[in-house]
């Protein structure tokens, strides 16, 4: 049996609403492995609207930084290198560490 690393993630297109497609979903998932938990089911509305909603608070307070700078003031813009310096190394920590937990070899085998 392969072993997954992290959850997985489903993405179905369909005419139904959520509800009902959700049902025929679980049943599916339950027949093919009945122990598989599944959760967080969503549309690809809700989605992106979480997607775009933690984007736009990035951006809020990247442009609150930015605009609080003065021109000459290297302490802000310092600061600012240093918070979107923190902001990429968190974001790139978990597909890293992801990465380095996978086999290369069983990862090109799938």
């Amino acid at each position: 049996m392969a072993r997954l690393i992290g959850p997985m993630t489903l993405v179905v297109r369909g005419a139904l609403t959520v509800r009902p497609l959700g049902a025929l979903i679980r049943t599916a998932l339950r027949e093919a492995d009945g122990e598989q938990a599944i959760s967080n089911l969503r549309t690809m509305s809700e989605v992106l609207v979480r997607s775009r909603a933690q984007r736009r608070l990035l951006l809020t307070i990247m442009t609150g930084l930015a605009v609080a700078a003065l021109p000459n003031d290297m302490a802000s813009f310092a600061g600012i290198a240093a918070v979107l310096a923190a902001g990429t190394t968190l974001a790139s920590y978990r597909p890293a560490k992801r990465a380095a937990a996978m086999d290369p070899t069983a990862a090109l085998r799938e």
